[in-house]
């Protein structure tokens, strides 16, 4: 039976700083293998979406600056 979400949100909270990054590459190389390029699919879509919100102005962008020094302050 598989795990449910939370509990799986659970475990990653108890691990190392390296061992979350080396979860992320696992995660990631495994959706990259999805059948029929679904995954390209997915993301295109989204990336239209966000484009189309910042066009119309119902999200606004962050400087790339402070996105940077934020994940600076958070991963050290």
């Amino acid at each position: 039976m598989a795990k449910a979400i939370s509990e799986i949100k659970a475990e990653i909270q108890e691990l190392e700083l390296l061992q979350k990054r080396e979860l992320l590459g696992l995660l990631v190389a495994d959706l990259e293998e999805s059948e029929g390029g679904e995954l390209d699919e997915i993301w295109l879509k989204e990336a239209q979406l966000r484009f189309q919100e910042l066009k119309d102005g119902s999200v606004t962008g962050v400087p790339a600056s402070q996105v940077f020094a934020k994940l600076e302050r958070r991963l050290g």
